[in-house]
């Protein structure tokens, strides 16, 4: 459903497969996306599965871990800022252990990442970008975690030639 006179677009999606074998699969969801001023963008979309599903992993030992309980959720921000033609960027996204979407993309069950860029223009033909990033990954078998630092200076010299320099930590 749009609201356009307030700027808000909201969602709603499900489906349920029968399976004679293991029962039923419900995988449902809900989305969201609010424009802030300067047409800036926030989104939010929660997703839930619940039940058994057969094919959900490799051919050997894919009836093993059939059950899928879990949730996932995103956060994305898009806000330009009243200088240097600056925009802030986040985005959170985390997935349960247990979900699983046969039918989106890629998620990554037990997995989090978090992460926050700044993107200023100060010039006609410069451009700077400072970014964070964290990672987690919690399943059964695996436990890690990564932050990453980012900087970036584009320059456009001429029509031919671009200067671009970059450190990420």
């Amino acid at each position: 459903k749009n609201f356009k006179h307030v700027g808000l677009k909201l969602g709603v999606s499900a489906a349920m497969q029968r399976q004679e074998d293991v029962g039923s699969f419900v995988l449902g969801g809900f989305d969201a996306e609010k424009t802030l001023p300067r047409h800036g963008m926030l989104q939010a979309a929660w997703a839930g599965s619940q039940g058994e599903i057969l094919g959900s992993g490799n051919f050997f030992g894919a009836s093993d871990n059939a059950q899928h309980d879990g949730t996932a959720y995103q956060l994305t921000l898009a806000q330009p800022l009243p200088f240097f033609g600056a925009t802030v960027r986040a985005r959170y996204l985390n997935a349960s252990a247990g979900f699983f979407n046969p039918f989106g993309g890629t998620v990554t069950p037990g997995s989090s990442r978090g992460e926050v860029s700044l993107e200023m223009k100060p010039r006609k033909n410069t451009a700077f970008r400072f970014g964070f990033a964290s990672e987690r990954n919690k399943t059964a078998n695996v436990d890690n975690g990564r932050l990453t630092f980012a900087a970036a200076w584009d320059q456009i010299l001429n029509e031919h030639i671009r200067f671009h320099l970059g450190f990420d930590h």
